[in-house]
Formats: structure tokens, sequence, C-alpha cells
């Protein structure tokens, strides 16, 4: 029996694929998501267009005049940070949005600033918004 050693070469290539496509896919899967904190406004906005997670404390839950937008603003000054939820996505919130006020949560979607200074993300499903459970440390 004679081996052809080009076959014995193409089946070791082929696996060698198949053997690093997992690593390959892998390494795209853990790409981390960044994390920031509610007050680092500037730092959002670096990340305009791109998907992040915001953490804060909810300090103020409003509608805008016609009721067509509900934002729950992360601070009481302008320029905060401001989630944006839209009225054709109310009816994804049976609970309502007050249930965020005074929370701690975390916030996961694209940055779309308004005006180019105030960092928003729009969120059209409560699977965004993560009530965050703060432990009291003895």
């Amino acid at each position: 029996m004679t081996i052809n050693p080009f076959h014995c070469l193409s089946r070791i290539a082929v696996a060698a694929v198949v053997a690093l496509t997992p690593l390959v896919v892998s390494a795209q899967d853990a790409e981390e998501i960044p994390v920031i904190s509610s007050i680092e406004t500037d730092r959002i906005l670096e990340h305009a267009g791109q998907t992040v997670t915001v953490t804060g404390r909810v300090a103020r839950v409003g509608k805008s005049p016609e009721g067509a937008i509900t934002f729950l603003n992360f601070s009481t000054e302008r320029g905060g940070f401001v989630v944006v939820v839209f009225e054709a996505d109310y009816g994804a919130f049976p609970d309502g949005l007050e249930v965020y006020m005074n929370k701690e949560v975390q916030v996961t979607g694209v940055v779309k600033p308004f005006k180019g200074t105030t960092p928003q993300i729009p969120v059209a499903s409560p699977d965004q918004i993560k009530v965050v459970e703060l432990v009291a440390t003895p």
C-alpha cells in the first residue's frame, strides 16, 4: 500500500484548522463590554455608537411634555447620564419605569449622545436594565 504524503498533509491541515477554529470564536466572544460609572459622562461619551454597561443610581424619572419619551436621569444636573425609553416600548415595561427610581442599576446598550454632550442609552426592553442589590458591610 502506497501512502500519498500530500493526502496526509491535507488531512493534517484540515484538522489544524478545525482544532483552531474554536479558539478564534472564543476570543471574539470573550470581548468584554466596558462597565462605566454614570458619573463618568466624558468616558461614556468616548464610547458613542458602542455597547457599554453604565452603573449608577436613578435620581429622577420624568416624561417629555407630550409623554412620548420617559427619561431615567442619573443626575439632577443637566448633562448627566440618561436612559431614554420611547412610548412605542412602554408596553415592554408592565411595571412601569418608576420602579427604577432611587435604585442602583446597570444599563446595557448603545451610547447615543444627545446634542453631543449628554450621554444617553435608548432602552427598549427591561432586559437592558438590571437592578443591583447593594450589600451593606458591617
